[in-house]
């Protein structure tokens, strides 16, 4: 029994090292660049360095942690294996420190397998509930990632506490203390008046006029559409006429109306259902991966009609011009407001 107990052992050790050969050649432990915590900029561009992480990147930590566990767990176990067999070896003759060697040697193997054990539980149930047609095994210790891999602040503060729209630098955004007027061409009050009809949301002529006044100053009338930034000088998803902020996820910010996905559409986009702009978008900036829904979103932007409509949507859910005068710097919109809104 003693003859055969040293080659199913052996036997055993080399069949359930097979998945860790994998893993050895890369131990993060020995790597002195890898880290237990990640930094969210290396883990997606658009973060920040320092940002706090998100649900990605509190995936990652957690994976980072199992790498690093299992890491420790082959570099113990080689050195019990090594330990144990120069024991064995060197007491060959004292039968009880030779005992203590085989029991040192079996632990260490029964560790071994539980630990490897580990990886495949995880291995199948992510794959159970990611996928249950995957077939074969590994990574034999990835976790699926999902979500952002940091936390960022908005392009502003929530709609209604601050603007959703940003003025664009040299645009002429500060009332320079000249009589606010309408505008005229593409933004004259007929034209926002009949866009904002055609766009599923009509609204006053009060509004009209008032929205006609604001645009000159958020866009210098739709000729300034992007490049806007926050009042601490952030970059912003703001864009088009009214400057429509596409970071939120709200039906108005995100472009979810069937003008703007019809422009979209125009513009090459082949998806189907809402535009959801707020899904391409994180602190004002592209979120990797999202370029082309990024594209199409602004595109969308930049139709009149769409950009009329999302606005008429917010003014719908706020009359009183919030989203255009809650900024620091909103002098020019404010006098808009004040002479012709009749507020």
């Amino acid at each position: 029994m003693n003859r055969l107990w040293a080659p199913v052992l052996l036997s055993i050790l080399l069949l359930g090292s097979l998945p860790a050969s994998a893993h050895a050649a890369s131990l993060p432990l020995l790597d002195p660049n890898w880290h237990l915590v990640p930094d969210a900029s290396e883990l997606d561009p658009t973060c920040l360095p320092g940002s706090p992480l998100g649900f990605a990147g509190t995936l990652q930590l957690i994976q980072n942690v199992m790498n690093g566990m299992v890491s420790l767990g082959i570099i113990v176990f080689v050195l019990v294996i090594m330990f144990s067999g120069v024991l064995w070896i060197l007491t060959a003759t004292n039968p009880e420190n030779h005992s203590k060697a085989k029991q040192m040697l079996t632990n260490a193997v029964i560790g071994f397998l539980i630990m490897l054990s580990g990886w495949i539980i995880v291995d199948f149930v992510m794959k159970t509930l990611y996928d249950g047609e995957t077939s074969g095994f590994g990574p034999w210790n990835t976790i699926l990632i999902g979500g952002d891999y940091c936390i960022t602040a908005p392009d502003e503060a929530p709609p209604g506490l601050a603007t959703g729209i940003t003025q664009i630098p040299g645009s002429g955004g500060g009332h320079a203390g000249g009589p606010a007027s309408v505008g005229t061409g593409s933004c004259s009050p007929s034209t926002i008046f009949s866009e904002a009809a055609a766009g599923g949301y009509p609204i006053t002529q009060e509004q009209a006029n008032t929205l006609s006044c604001i645009a000159k100053p958020e866009s210098s009338c739709g000729t300034n559409i992007s490049g806007a930034r926050t009042v601490d000088g952030r970059p912003t998803t703001a864009h088009g006429m009214f400057q429509i902020v596409m970071g939120y996820s709200d039906t108005c910010h995100s472009l979810n109306i069937p003008v703007c996905t019809a422009a979209a559409k125009r513009a090459g986009w082949t998806g189907t259902g809402n535009l959801n702009c707020s899904q391409a978008f994180s602190g004002g900036r592209v979120k990797a991966g999202k370029e082309e829904l990024a594209r199409v979103c602004r595109a969308a932007a930049a139709n009149i009609t769409c950009n009329v409509a999302a606005a008429a949507c917010l003014l719908k859910e706020r009359p009183s011009f919030s989203d255009w005068t809650a900024d620091p710097r909103s002098y020019a919109q404010k006098a808009c407001v004040a002479k012709f809104s009749g507020r």
